[in-house]
Parts: C-alpha cells; structure tokens; sequence
C-alpha cells in the first residue's frame, strides 16, 4: 500500500509517494494553472511509471491521499475570486467598510505604519453595494430579540443576487455564534431557492467573537469558495475516475487535513495549507531528532515561506491578515514574502 501527498505551489506541483517499507519517491511537474488538476495526474503518472505501474494500479494500491493546495491563496492574491454579497443583521452591513481602528496599517511592514499619507484602505472584497441588511436579532445571550422572516429574507437576496451577478453569499449574523438558528435557517433556504449560489455561513467558518472578524472570515471563504470547490471537485472526480478508492484529504492551514467533503464548508482553510504542511512536517523532523526550537524555512518558485517551532510545536497565529483585512480561523502562523526562487531581479 501506497502513502500519497500532493502540493500544488505558484510554479510547481510536488508528488510524494511513501510505501509501508518508508521508501519514498518524488517528482516534479510544472502547476497548470488553466487546468491544476493536470499537474497532479501527471506528477501521479511520473510517480506510477518510477514504481514500474500504471496509474489506475497506483491509485488503486493508495490508502492515503494528502492535498495542498494554493488555488485559494492565488484567488485572494490575484484578486480573482468569486463575485461576493454580505448578508448582515439590520444596522451592521458596514462592518467591513468599518474596520477596526488599525484597519490602514495591519498586516503591513512597521516602517510604513506612521506613513499616514501613504497609508490606504484595501480593496473591497465585497461586491459594491452587494449588502442586504435582514430585520433579525438575536442578543448577546442568544435570546431571540426580532424573530427572523426567512421567506422574505430569501426573496430579498434572491434579488441581491440578480441585481449584482453574485456567485457567492456570505451570512454574518450578529451573535449567531452564540444561537446559529436564524443563520442556519437562511443558509438551508438559500441552499434551495438558488442551489448554483455558494453559501458561506459564518457560524461554520468562524463562531467566535469579533464582529469585524468573523465577518471578514466568512466572506473571505465565499470569496474563494466556488474556486476551491470546482477545483477540488474535479480532481476527485478524476482521480476516482483513475482508481483512487479512499477519501481525498485536503490540508487546512492550521496543520491538519479534512476530507474533501467536510472542508467544502470552509474553503478559507486552505489558504496557506501548503505552508503549513511544510511546518507540520518540520515539527514532526525535529521531535524525531531531539529539537524543540526550529526555524523552518521553504523557498518555493514564487514566494519564501518561514515558521517557527518552539518547544517541539508549531506556533500557532492568533489574528490572520490578507490584504490589511484581519480575520480569526485557527492557523499554523506562517509568514510569506513575495521572493521566491524564481523571482527575477533587475540588474542596473
């Protein structure tokens, strides 16, 4: 039997295959990004015909698949994500257009934090004018304060949707994290009334405090959402297709993996999964050899990624921050600048 990891990074895509000796195999393949998927099967192929087998008898003999993927990051980063409206509770549609007071400077390097006339808001993740304010309240002891009308809600959006051509509807309920009725049930009837639309419901990306940042969260995963899962969903189908039996495990940026089927519902894990993987795997290197305290550094074709491990774990992030919006998943804290092996300098 076969042990399985793929990743798929900006440049390449790495196949790694263990046998139950712990004999290993590599190989590399360029990532494809009209078509991601093909990079996998090829580097699966190269790995197939190393073992001296077809790929249909590779797959067939895997008991273990592991993914990586940068699909979602590159969304984010290129600005290529789906086309977003925020479902919020009457009176808080403006909480990403808010922020938080350290909304201009998070997530960017100290020099520039006092640079106030250079200093910006990001982009809009949200679709312009794409917020509908539903009449619901709950209190922050999970009390009922204004019941919700879920058929008139649905129809609004409905119309939200069409107006705006969205691909993809976040929910933030406030205090939902405390009852998630009234947001399950607009997340159960938008599943029926408009079954092409995603639907990314803040009670299961992020249920925590933090208006501003469970908002960000969800929208964040409706943002790369539809990406993910067309993506994902074809490569399953393809490699079942070609012989693989077991479940496709996709890695989460906090260390660990869900199947396909479970991380359909928060697709913002995978944003800098492969990092953390690559962490993951550092953490588990240096236990086997005695060290607690290790920087682990990963040059890619795109990008330098570093983390740390202290006291034989990996440390974990508090706040997360894309494009200066803050947001709070669970997450392996990895730290990524834009110089990777490939990057092209100019000589002067």
């Amino acid at each position: 039997m076969y042990y399985i990891g793929v990743d798929i990074g900006g440049t390449f895509t790495d196949c790694v295959l263990v046998d139950q000796s712990g004999h290993h195999r590599a190989a590399k393949t360029l990532s494809t990004k009209h078509d991601p998927a093909l990079g996998v099967l090829t580097g699966l192929e190269r790995l197939a015909e190393a073992e001296g087998i077809d790929l249909p008898t590779l797959l067939r003999r895997t008991s273990r698949f592991g993914h990586g993927t940068t699909i979602g990051t590159n969304a984010v980063l290129e600005r290529a994500g789906a086309r977003v409206g925020l479902v919020a509770t009457a009176g808080h549609g403006d909480a990403l257009s808010i922020m938080r007071g350290s909304g201009r400077v998070a997530g960017r390097p100290i020099e520039d934090v006092f640079a106030v006339h250079g200093s910006r808001l990001p982009a809009p993740i949200v679709v312009p004018g794409a917020v509908l304010e539903v009449h619901e309240r709950i209190d922050a002891s999970g009390a009922v304060v204004v019941a919700l009308d879920a058929a008139r809600a649905v129809e609004d959006i409905k119309q939200l949707i069409a107006e705006h051509r969205l691909d993809s509807i976040a929910i933030a309920l406030l205090w939902s994290f405390v009852n998630s009725d009234h947001e399950k049930a607009l997340a159960e009837a938008l599943a029926i009334a408009a079954p092409d639309i995603f639907v990314s419901s803040s009670v299961l990306v992020s249920p925590r405090l933090g208006e501003y940042e469970r908002t960000v969260a969800t929208v964040m995963n409706g943002y790369v959402g539809p990406a993910c899962s067309r993506y994902l969903g074809e490569l399953a189908e393809r490699l079942g297709e070609s012989g693989l039996s077991e479940p496709l495990l996709v890695m989460q940026s906090n260390g660990g993996v869900l199947p396909a089927e479970a991380a359909a519902t928060t697709w913002l894990g995978t944003v800098d999964s492969g990092p953390a993987g690559g962490l993951t795997g550092v953490a588990s290197l240096a236990r086997a050899f005695g060290h607690d305290r290790v920087v682990a550094t990963d040059m890619g074709g795109t990008s330098f990624d570093i983390g740390l491990v202290v006291d034989g774990k990996p440390v974990m992030a508090d706040d997360n921050v894309i494009d200066q919006y803050t947001y709070r998943i669970p997450r392996l804290a990895v730290k990524t600048i834009a110089c990777g092996g490939g990057t092209l300098a100019p000589v002067r």
